[in-house]
């Protein structure tokens, strides 16, 4: 090894180490997240397109409409082979001419996102009882209305919590918590949302039962 390596390593040696930036905190990583979810992500039925759009234009504009559904490093949410899909099981009418209409770009959304909590039957009977007395733009505006008011809701009921575990009880003065136990009270948090999401479901189910029934 050269002197002028040996010299530029010893130089190294001496220059300050750059600080590594703090971790940002679970909460406040959520707290961010959830200020910015509106409600209101999905399109209304007025802004959907009615030209009628092409399966690789629909799964473009389906990616846009469901990416408040995207979780990190999940790749598509709706695939051609699941259109298909949708459509032969009867949940989907038939392209017109091989083009989608703003109905088809209706259902496709009420159906993406309750695909994660009620199986192809279960929303197959659901769309059979609400389709009874209402078009796909009246199931498609009540879908929006129950969307915004349960992120609404619940955005109301996570918000304060949050923001107390981001605080301490020391005295009558506010400190940061430990952020481990930060971490585990987010994580006991997400146990008791997910129990609640699980007899919602249970509940939705004997209710389409009992329409089956």
């Amino acid at each position: 090894m050269s002197k002028n390596e040996n010299r530029d390593k010893e130089n190294e040696k001496d220059l300050p180490s750059t600080p590594q930036p703090a971790p940002v905190p679970v909460t406040e990583q959520f707290l961010m997240w959830l200020e910015n979810l509106s409600g209101s992500e999905l399109t209304s039925w007025e802004r959907l397109p009615d030209i009628g759009l092409y399966m690789d234009q629909v799964l473009t504009l389906m990616d846009r409409q469901l990416a408040m559904y995207k979780r990190e490093g999940e790749d598509k949410l709706l695939t051609q082979p699941m259109i298909n899909n949708y459509t032969k099981d009867g949940l989907l009418p038939r392209a017109l001419d091989k083009k989608y209409t703003q109905a088809h770009l209706a259902l496709l959304s009420i159906l993406c996102s309750l695909k994660p909590v009620l199986s192809m039957s279960d929303l197959d009977q659901l769309l059979k009882d609400t389709h009874d007395e209402s078009t796909e733009r009246d199931l498609y505006a009540f879908f929006l209305t129950a969307q915004e008011e349960a992120i609404c809701q619940t955005k109301n009921l996570l918000e304060p919590e949050i923001r107390a575990l981001q605080k301490g009880n020391a005295g009558d003065e506010a400190a940061p918590t430990n952020h481990e136990d930060e971490r585990r009270q987010m994580a006991l948090l997400a146990l008791r949302m997910a129990v609640d999401a699980r007899v919602r479901i249970m509940m939705t189910q004997k209710i389409l039962d009992s329409l089956r029934k």
